[in-house]
């Protein structure tokens, strides 16, 4: 069995994967939808839905990184969307399902013109590019790096790929 190492510290990582924190002048600006934004939007046939829809795309545009965040984590940004982008009657708390969020993302990818991470396509070419950057940077954390950069020139939204890349190539994590 491979050890892991630790290359983000768990505050790192809660960064990096989870919600962003938004002020009141990022909420306008992230949830304001387009017009292919507002017509997808649409297509929704529960509010609820919708109103995932606006927070979780408007979290991709902050981070290309795909979330489900509990609705506690997303009720002010919630809030902000039920009043000010599709004002309305309020509901209750609620949490998506693994498919209702993925197909949520599904969305959103296309309109980002992303694909999301997947291990057999991506996983090689990934591997390439951190064996070329590691010539001139050792340091794990910056192999990270080059690999967050790499995702996002590629357009390849994730959520974790860090153990994927490991328990499927030759470098040593």
């Amino acid at each position: 069995m491979k050890k892991r190492m630790k290359i983000l510290t768990k505050t790192e990582v809660d960064e990096l994967f989870g919600p962003p924190i938004l002020s009141l002048n990022d909420q306008r600006f992230f949830f304001t939808l387009n017009d292919a934004e507002l017509a997808e939007c649409k297509k929704l046939r529960d509010r609820k839905h919708r109103c995932m829809f606006i927070l979780l795309l408007g979290s991709f545009k902050v981070k290309p990184v795909i979330l489900n965040p509990g609705f506690h984590q997303a009720k002010k940004d919630l809030k902000f969307i039920t009043e000010q982008i599709l004002p309305g009657a309020g509901f209750r708390p609620f949490n998506l399902t693994q498919n209702a969020c993925w197909r949520l993302y599904q969305r959103i990818l296309k309109l980002a013109n992303y694909q999301r991470w997947n291990a057999v396509l991506h996983t090689k070419v990934l591997i390439e590019n951190l064996e070329n950057a590691a010539h001139a940077w050792i340091e794990p954390r910056s192999l990270f790096d080059s690999a967050i950069e790499y995702l996002s020139k590629c357009k390849i939204g994730c959520d974790d790929i860090s153990g994927e890349i490991c328990h499927s190539s030759h470098l040593k994590c």
